[in-house]
């Protein structure tokens, strides 16, 4: 299969890295990395084991890869949500008509941003929860909370697609389960990004620390509530059922696989780059306003972690 790694930040450099194993690769990403991994090879360490692959085709401008032959059967979108709807407008240029698109992205409004220029026939989506961090060349496995799932984006509960993609994956040493109806899976991983990235962020500190003080946890309690209110209104059908039920699950169990990750929010703040945070607690917000829903806490993360960014701005 030839298969485009569309952003190969952290995530994309794990997927395109082990992928490369079974499937031809092309990693599209920024030179700092790509050039270090044109010298010494793509280096995937961490709780995955330490490995080394060579067997990738490196791409730092997107349109160099309009013309491509052969054309990509799979498109990973992987970069931050804010950069999606550039990359959309990329990926129909790069695409051929049977490409399947698939994004495995944290936040909301990303297959949106996708539809608007690739028919949600041909795009998938898939809940990544697992945390990489990277350097010059190499990306390290921090954490891994669950299976990577993938399923429809669109109304489709066909399973063929999402099933083929699985066992490619997993194949590849990304465990991934096939899902009829992705969109309660992806506002769960929603709930657990917001409750916890803009927090550590704002406190620079891991996950797991925000489970010391009762002040942090009444906050993830207040933005879990927030988050679960709106999707009721999108007649979204959470597991757990009650905002109750996911606190549980984050306090017992999501948290303390995670608890030594720094979110990759707070690496781009430190970076003085821009954060992701209008698509995930600012997201919920502006879903609240739409649907009438109070987001209060969302919105205060929101504007806190907007000033640190700009504050720390170097774009």
């Amino acid at each position: 299969m030839e298969i485009l790694v569309y952003g190969a930040g952290a995530i994309g450099s794990v997927f395109g890295g082990l992928l490369s194993r079974k499937h031809n690769v092309t990693l599209l990403g920024r030179p700092y990395h790509l050039h270090e991994v044109r010298r010494l090879g793509l280096q995937i360490n961490g709780i995955w084991g330490s490995h080394t692959f060579t067997r990738l085709e490196l791409a730092t401008e997107a349109k160099l890869l309009r013309t491509r032959k052969p054309r990509y059967d799979l498109i990973l979108c992987t970069v931050t949500a804010s950069d999606t709807a550039a990359a959309a407008k990329e990926i129909k240029r790069i695409a051929k008509d049977q490409s399947t698109v698939v994004t495995l992205q944290n936040g909301y409004g990303n297959i949106e941003a996708l539809a608007a220029e690739v028919p949600i026939g041909r795009i998938l989506a898939g809940r990544v929860i697992f945390g990489a961090e990277l350097t010059p060349g190499a990306a390290t496995v921090t954490v891994s909370a669950d299976d990577v799932l993938v399923g429809e984006a669109g109304k489709s509960k066909k399973l063929d697609r999402a099933e083929a993609i699985a066992d490619a994956f997993t194949k590849c040493g990304i465990k991934t389960r096939p899902v009829p109806d992705i969109q309660p899976h992806l506002w769960a991983k929603l709930a657990y990004n917001c409750a916890l990235n803009g927090l550590a962020t704002l406190l620079d500190i891991p996950y797991g620390k925000l489970l010391l003080t009762p002040e942090t946890k009444e906050l993830m309690k207040a933005i879990v509530d927030e988050v679960y209110a709106v999707a009721t209104k999108k007649k979204i059908a959470l597991d757990p059922t009650t905002p109750q039920g996911y606190v549980q699950r984050l306090f017992k169990k999501l948290i303390p696989v995670t608890s030594a990750h720094y979110p990759s929010m707070l690496h781009r703040v430190r970076h003085g780059h821009r954060t992701e945070i209008d698509h995930l607690n600012g997201a919920i917000v502006a879903l609240g306003k739409k649907h009438h829903v109070a987001t209060p806490i969302n919105a205060l993360v929101a504007d806190l972690v907007k000033a640190k960014e700009r504050l720390n701005l170097r774009e």
